[in-house]
């Protein structure tokens, strides 16, 4: 069954709206998304019911980020409070799109995973295009997409494990990243699922501190790299990538 995406915006973002449905596009002929905004509201419709409707079923919720969304009133106190109450509960996954460059990493979203890679805005140049980085942005929601399809046969990947783990033995993230032999910055992009630990050492270490088999830690033996250690959830978002690829 297809993801139910909704997209919260400010209609001074609407260009670049068209723009990123027109990159998400592959993933609806293939039937994973299903994608709804505003102005998908029948003639006679009340706006304001539907608009709601559309939320409270939403499986994912884009909250394209900009200045003149972060200035509206409706966009920011309204759409984005309700979706974050939703993310709170687990009924439905909030994902942050930087469209243009607007300070966003306070409370609430500065907590959440924002795309593209590393926050940097849509329209920057830490991108050669626009294109390169909304490509970036549904790469971002195509593991998202694997995520839940992994939650729903009740698989944990590897960076929840983690973070599951730090915050039920209290440990410290610096005092831990010692431990395992890295940086803060590298443990905190294991934490966010952007990068997994790359050496069989560093899963040994873990599966000692977490008291857990590679088999509690979803891990398997990728032949396809030498037969190294990874988890099962980077194995199938390099297959499912593979598969869809475009």
């Amino acid at each position: 069954m297809a993801v139910k995406i909704f997209f919260c915006y400010a209609h001074e973002d609407e260009a670049l709206l068209n723009k990123l449905k027109s990159h998400l596009k592959p993933l609806q002929r293939e039937g994973l998304i299903e994608v709804w905004h505003d102005r998908d509201i029948s003639a006679g419709k009340e706006w304001e019911r539907e608009i709601n409707e559309q939320l409270n079923t939403a499986q994912i919720i884009l909250l394209l980020v900009s200045s003149d969304f972060i200035n509206s009133d409706y966009c920011y106190g309204i759409e984005m409070k309700r979706a974050l109450d939703r993310h709170g509960r687990n009924e439905a996954k909030v994902i942050p799109v930087i469209l243009r460059p607007v300070y966003w990493q306070g409370e609430p979203l500065g907590k959440l995973q924002a795309l593209p890679t590393d926050g940097k805005p849509v329209e920057s140049s830490g991108w050669h295009s626009t294109d390169e980085a909304l490509y970036d942005v549904v790469e971002g929601i195509r593991k998202a997409l694997l995520d839940m399809q992994k939650k729903e046969v009740g698989f944990v990947p590897f960076h929840e494990i983690l973070e599951r783990e730090l915050r039920e033995r209290k440990w410290k993230e610096e005092d831990f990243a010692k431990r395992i032999g890295i940086s803060t910055q590298e443990l905190y992009k294991w934490e966010k699922g952007e990068l997994e630990p790359t050496s069989d050492a560093y899963y040994e270490i873990l599966c000692e501190l977490f008291e857990m088999t590679p088999e509690e830690m979803g891990l398997t033996r990728d032949e396809t790299m030498g037969g190294i250690l990874r988890s099962q959830y980077m194995v199938d978002i390099d297959k499912f990538e593979n598969e869809n690829d475009y």
